[in-house]
C-alpha cells in the first residue's frame, strides 16, 4: 500500500525562533549545555521534561540528533532522512525548563536549542511511501475485549508469554513492546485497534493505518521473528543538514 503525504509548503531555516512564532513568544530553555558524549559512554537515556517526574529539567545522556529531532518535531525517526553522522554521533544535553512548561512549549524550546547550537536546517519534503495497513481477517478479529487492567494469569496468556516473570510481563504491557535477539514481543490491555497500529509503527519504522473498523479496547499478547521487523528504509519527509562540528560543550 502506499500513501501520498501532504506538502508542507515551507523550508525550516530557525536561528533561535520556533517556527511560526515571533521571537517575545519563543520559548527557550533557562539554561543549557551541549557536549559531544564520551567515546565510552553508551548511554543512550533519555530522562525529566514536561508530564514526567522531573518536569523541570532534562538530562540527555549519548543521544543522536536523530533521536532529538524526533522528538522536538515529533516525527517518527523514518520519516527524517539525513547522513549517517545522524545516527552515528553522540551528545549530552542538560537543560533547565521554565516552570509550568507545557509539552508543547517543551518541543519548540528544543527546535531552539538545535537551531542555536547546532546551526540546524531543515526542509519538508512530499514522498510517497510503502504503508502497512491493520485490517481483520476474513474471520473477523480475534483479539480479547478488555475487562480492565489486571494481572494476568499464566493460563491465559499465548504459550510463548508464560517464559516471563509477573514483572517482565509488566514492563512489557506498560512499554508495549520488547524485542529479544530472535523475536518482538508485544502486549497491552484496554487499548484500542489504533495503539496497536501506532505500536507497530514504532517497531516496523513504517506507517502503519489502522482499518480495522473497531471501536472497542482490548487485550493483546503477540509475538513475530525479528527479521520481519525494521524493513528496508523508506523515503523519509524531512531532511537535515549537517550540525556545527565541535568537541567543545555550548552553554547559554
Amino acid at each position: 500500500m502506499r500513501s501520498q503525504i501532504a506538502r508542507i509548503a515551507i523550508t525550516i531555516l530557525i536561528h533561535g525562533l520556533a517556527l511560526g512564532q515571533a521571537p517575545n513568544q519563543s520559548p527557550q530553555f533557562e539554561v543549557a549545555s551541549v557536549r559531544r558524549a564520551a567515546a565510552s559512554n553508551t548511554g543512550g537515556s533519555f530522562r525529566g521534561g514536561p508530564g514526567t517526574s522531573d518536569p523541570s529539567q532534562i538530562n540527555y545522556s549519548a543521544v543522536s540528533l536523530m533521536s532529538m529531532i524526533s522528538i522536538a518535531y515529533d516525527l517518527r525517526p523514518f520519516r527524517i532522512a539525513g547522513p549517517a553522522w545522524l545516527t552515528a554521533e553522540k551528545y549530552d544535553v542538560a537543560a533547565k525548563i521554565p516552570e509550568g512548561a507545557t509539552p508543547e512549549q517543551f518541543k519548540f524550546m528544543l527546535q531552539n536549542l538545535l537551531a542555536e547550537r547546532f546551526h540546524l536546517v531543515l526542509h519538508h519534503e512530499t514522498k510517497g511511501i510503502s504503508v502497512y495497513a491493520l485490517s481483520l481477517g476474513k474471520n473477523g478479529p480475534k483479539l480479547k475485549e478488555s475487562a480492565g487492567k489486571s494481572t494476568p494469569s499464566k493460563d491465559s496468556l499465548p504459550a510463548s508469554f508464560r517464559q516471563f516473570s509477573p514483572q517482565t510481563l509488566a514492563a512489557l504491557i506498560a512499554t508495549t513492546w520488547m524485542p529479544t535477539s530472535t523475536r518482538v514481543y508485544m502486549a497491552g490491555q484496554d487499548r484500542p485497534a489504533s495503539w496497536i497500529a501506532e505500536s507497530l509503527q514504532v517497531v516496523l519504522a513504517r506507517p502503519v493505518v489502522d482499518q480495522t473498523g473497531l471501536t472497542g479496547k482490548y487485550d493483546y499478547y503477540f509475538d513475530f521473528a525479528r527479521s520481519n521487523a525494521r524493513p528496508a528504509r523508506q523515503q523519509p519527509l524531512m531532511r537535515a543538514t549537517r550540525p556545527r562540528a565541535s568537541s567543545q560543550p555550548f552553554r547559554s
